[in-house]
């Protein structure tokens, strides 16, 4: 391969080889075509030392390390770039002891428009992605408003100090006597209290049913799929389906399940995550996790180590043998 090579692109499978100090420029002729880097990998035949991807742009010419491989460490890495038409030219250099194997996908880019039937679900860009328990708090509240009987009481018990006070004249005693019969427990005042009591009584068996449907919802979301992959529902999407080869758009936040901590985040609608399902672009939990969600639906997906990057780990931010914890939203398929 000659150090510099220009190559056009076409729809469908990108694979490719860059030698240790090559450029291979990816034309976009059209202006139509998304280009989508999903992984970068040593061979067998690798030897010792450290290569390093680099990638720049038309638009951005600065060189920007994607990666950098090892045989002993990091063989392998997942890239997930997506350029889009206004990138222009896409170069791709290499620097180091070996070869590195490029893999990906170019596809028409997506229509930003979405069905009519998918309109309205998203909030703003900086919306919680778990603001459903927002709305049972507030739910809640009004429950507590509702109570009618306590008013009464709290004005019965904030007159007797005043009565107190004034006892020394006569007349106001004869006040007090001929007051005194009023705040009797009479048949009406009976009546008031009886129904107080059982508004209450029916007040605590809604909340009570309500806090038990919850919990039996959250038990009936959870979900478990092959290879021990398990997914929580948190909002069931309406619009169109994730299937398998389609390509997909997700925004997403990836944690450490030992500890919570994160590792990766792409939680911008603007430019979501885009990559094939299915078609091993991500780690194997993650087709797993995404497909059969819904546009606008959101799920908690559950990976094993196992059915993610095993006893290889990735990098310093995913140590081996590590289980994942991802927050997906689906904004297209």
């Amino acid at each position: 391969m000659p150090k510099n090579t220009q190559k056009t692109l076409e729809p469908g499978y990108l694979g490719e080889v860059i030698a240790p100090g090559h450029t291979l420029v990816l034309e976009n002729p059209t202006g139509e075509l998304a280009l989508q880097l999903s992984t970068a990998a040593l061979d067998h035949k690798a030897g010792n030392g450290r290569t390093t991807l680099y990638i720049a742009t038309e638009r951005n010419s600065t060189k920007i390390a994607a990666c950098t491989l090892d045989t002993d460490k990091c063989p392998q890495w997942n890239v997930n770039q997506t350029f889009s038409p206004m990138d222009g030219e896409v170069s791709l250099s290499v620097e180091g002891a070996n070869s590195i194997h490029l893999t990906g996908y170019v596809d028409a880019e997506m229509d930003d428009e979405m069905d009519d039937e998918d309109q309205g679900m998203y909030g703003s860009d900086d919306e919680d992605m778990l603001d459903i328990e927002e709305e049972a708090d507030s739910e809640e509240e009004e429950d507590q408003i509702e109570d009618s009987g306590r008013f009464e009481i709290v004005e019965e018990k904030s007159a007797s100090p005043a009565n107190k006070k004034k006892e020394n004249t006569p007349e106001k005693k004869e006040v007090k006597k001929d007051s005194t019969p009023e705040k009797k427990n009479t048949p009406e005042k009976n009546a008031e209290k009886k129904e107080s009591t059982s508004e209450n009584k029916k007040n605590d068996k809604k909340r009570a049913a309500e806090n038990d449907a919850k919990d039996a919802k959250k038990q009936k979301t959870l979900k478990m799929l092959k290879g021990g992959v398990t997914v929580d529902e948190l909002v069931i999407g309406k619009g169109k389906p994730a299937q398998k080869g389609r390509k997909v758009q997700i925004c997403y936040k990836g944690t450490l399940a030992k500890n919570g901590k994160q590792f990766d985040a792409n939680l911008n609608r603007k430019s979501p995550f885009a990559f094939r399902l299915g078609v091993g672009d991500v780690i194997p939990g993650f087709d797993i996790g995404v497909e059969g969600m819904r546009v606008g639906g959101k799920r908690i997906v559950n990976i094993p180590s196992k059915m993610g990057y095993g006893k290889a780990g990735a990098g310093r931010d995913i140590p081996p043998n590590s289980d994942l914890v991802f927050e997906i939203e689906l904004i297209n398929a």
